[in-house]
């Protein structure tokens, strides 16, 4: 298997590992709402929140690019 082929499929089982952590704790979140209104409901995401993850995903995507570029003198 290629070097290339091998980093990809790991890259894709961790980001779809970390996809169903995040799915899993948003779930939970709509639980204990619903625990105390009695009605299962998705909890509304607002804008602010999406542009936070967002700004945190691009961080996280810079943190990994640098990984393979060499330190700086």
């Amino acid at each position: 298997m290629k070097l290339e082929t091998r980093v990809m499929l790991i890259g894709g089982v961790i980001g779809g590992l970390v996809g169903v952590i995040g799915a899993r704790l948003y779930m939970r979140s709509a639980e204990r709402k619903a625990e105390e209104e009695g009605e299962l409901v998705l909890p509304a995401i607002e804008p602010g929140d999406v542009i936070k993850m967002t700004l945190s995903i691009l961080g996280i995507l810079r943190l990994i690019d640098a990984l393979g570029k060499p330190p700086k003198k």
